[in-house]
């Protein structure tokens, strides 16, 4: 299930198979976190892996989607501004309006009928959309690190918060050798550790925009436990 490999371009992280063209570069994590702006203040030495044309395309859609969603909760930032200000020039020139039209709808301001305090509101996600995302930066970043394929379908616990981190989040970045890692200032940085010996969790911590905490935690799908064997039989 899982793939070690020492010769890194050999093969494509997303499908696992040999790399034969055509390929090009894929940005671990999205380009389209940092707007023009950004890169040319910043020229960030972005992180690339090789891969299979048709499998980067295959994600282009839901890439794009995950930083239209999680953008408003940026507002205010240094990054979340820059973005602000490339919406403006954006919708003046009426690009990607449909997918603007998409977010804007995920807002509820009224959620079940509930009058929220003043200034609240509730953001709904395309959930599947975003945890496909997640765990695809994930996969990118473990094979930088490790040299190993993850599969491309895998049960993970996924937590997105921006303010009062959960228990388990406080727990983990108390955690000892657990460098942060990737800084790129105020558009991505990351933490990850194994934080169990026996099921082999793995606990990932990202924060984007300077704003959006994202966690992730798995088993390692090297693990035995009766969930993992399942997962791998086909049963779940």
């Amino acid at each position: 299930m899982v793939k070690p490999h020492p010769a890194k371009e050999a093969l494509c992280y997303l499908c696992g198979k040999p790399l034969e063209p055509p390929t090009n570069a894929d940005h671990v994590p999205m380009k389209q976190l940092w707007t023009p702006d950004i890169r040319k203040i910043h020229s960030p030495v972005l992180k690339t892996l090789k891969v299979h044309n048709q499998c980067n395309s295959d994600y282009q859609l839901d890439e794009e989607y995950f930083v239209a969603s999680i953008l408003p909760m940026a507002k205010g930032s240094y990054a979340g501004d820059s973005h602000y200000r490339k919406l403006e020039n954006d919708v003046r020139a009426k690009k990607k309006i449909p997918l603007k039209q998409m977010v804007h709808q995920e807002f509820d301001f009224r959620p079940g009928g509930i009058f929220l305090p003043s200034g609240k509101v509730t953001k709904h996600f395309d959930r599947e959309r975003i945890d496909r995302v997640v765990w695809k930066i994930v996969r990118g970043l473990h094979f930088i690190h490790h040299s190993e394929i993850l599969p491309a379908k895998w049960r993970i616990v996924r937590d997105i918060f921006i303010d009062q981190p959960p228990d388990h989040f406080r727990w983990f970045m108390l955690q000892p050798d657990n460098p942060e890692r990737g800084n790129y200032p105020g558009v991505f940085s990351y933490r990850f550790k194994q934080v169990t010996e026996q099921e082999k969790m793995q606990y990932w911590a990202m924060l984007f925009l300077d704003r959006i905490i994202i966690t992730a935690f798995f088993h390692h799908p090297s693990c035995d436990c009766e969930s993992c064997s399942e997962i791998r039989s086909g049963q779940v």
